[in-house]
């Protein structure tokens, strides 16, 4: 899968500064239908197996075409992150140009998602994939 070196540096980065409660990241292209696993948690590794991973992937492909739908519908400009909180983690999907994506979950502290988004944007752009 070709993603450029900013993705490399954005997990670098968010494993680094997040240590322990960074749960998993991935990246995929769902033009490609690729989808690779950057870095996985221990715990969440045993706890997914491969095809459960997939069906995850699947979900996020869903998940970027509706944000197409609901740019259409709100008109502010394109969906670049959708953000599901769960009682023990929490989901960020980013959108990088058509159908590629980068997900990333951690653990349930809701001052790791703006934290998350600001490493995210820092080291995605400008020049980067974004």
């Amino acid at each position: 899968m070709t993603f450029n070196s900013s993705i490399d540096q954005c997990t670098s980065t968010l494993v680094t500064d997040f240590g322990d409660a960074l749960r998993l990241i991935g990246v995929g292209d769902g033009a490609a239908d690729e989808f690779e696993i950057q870095y996985i948690r221990d715990d969440i590794a045993e706890q997914y197996s491969p095809p459960d991973r997939r069906e995850l992937f699947d979900g996020a492909i869903l998940e970027a075409l509706m944000c197409e739908r609901q740019e259409d519908l709100v008109q502010r400009g394109e969906l670049e992150y959708t953000i599901r909180v769960f009682e023990r983690g929490i989901n960020l999907l980013c959108r990088i140009g058509d159908r590629r994506m980068l997900f990333v979950g951690v653990d349930r502290d809701l001052s790791l998602i703006p934290a998350t988004i600001a490493r995210i944007e820092r080291e995605t752009s400008p020049g980067g994939d974004r």
